[in-house]
């Protein structure tokens, strides 16, 4: 019995959140500017970028050559900020 403040709870807080996505989509579904919004995440990718992502994915070395450059990388900008 002492599971069923829990249980409650949880559900609670479940049925808030849906309660929240509900009317943000209902929000969304209003706005017509919404349609029209896009960002950098929601472009389609290039060739380029499809080919160049596959190639790096491609080669075993390639995952050290990042992990290097990102080292790298934090490193200056460790050095930059001091």
């Amino acid at each position: 019995m002492t599971r069923a403040p829990d249980l409650v709870r949880k559900h609670l807080k479940m049925a808030q959140l849906a309660w929240r996505f509900h009317w943000f989509k209902r929000r969304l579904e209003r706005d017509a500017a919404a349609r029209n919004y896009t960002d950098a995440a929601l472009t389609p990718d290039t060739d380029a970028a499809s080919e160049l992502l596959e190639m790096l994915s491609a080669h075993t070395t390639a995952d050290a050559a990042i992990r290097q450059r990102h080292e790298a990388d934090s490193s200056q900008s460790l050095v930059r900020s001091a």
